[in-house]
């Protein structure tokens, strides 16, 4: 692997962030139970997390619409769409905004803007084929291929 295919390698793990994975862990938690209301605590024991981390988490979740949230008892939340509703796109945009495949790989890069950029286009067609990946791919199937 090339110097430039390990950057590409690196730059690509940081697209989706550690917030987010742990998010689709707590949504996959939340399609997979009996329950119809799992509280934040359990959540957050499950994937060894903080529970006040958990819960921004998933208050960005329900902001999203992706999950409901209850107070009281019992609190807690559960999914507020069907599985086969929820992209990955959809848990990205709620919980770290929208992805954008910008950094140039260019160490000593002359083109400050993209509209002379000769790698941008090439950025554009990674962007579009991230963005058409997370559309495509939804709960169930990764529910579905967890099993």
């Amino acid at each position: 692997m090339g110097n430039v295919d390990l950057y590409l390698f690196v730059y690509a793990m940081e697209i989706i962030r550690r917030h987010t994975g742990y998010a689709v862990r707590a949504l996959v938690k939340l399609a997979s139970t009996d329950s119809d209301v799992v509280p934040c605590r359990e959540l957050a024991e499950v994937y060894v997390i903080p529970r006040s981390f958990a819960y921004k988490i998933l208050k960005k979740l329900a902001k999203g619409e992706i999950v409901a949230s209850f107070v009281g008892s019992p609190g807690g939340f559960r999914l507020r769409k069907d599985i086969s509703k929820i992209s990955l796109y959809d848990i990205v945009e709620a919980v770290q905004g929208s992805i954008s495949v910008a950094k140039c790989i260019l160490e000593r890069c002359e083109y400050r803007r993209k509209s002379n950029c000769p790698i941008s286009a090439e950025w554009r067609k990674l962007q579009n084929s991230i963005v058409g990946f997370l559309k495509q791919t939804t709960l169930q199937k990764i529910l579905c291929s967890c099993r």
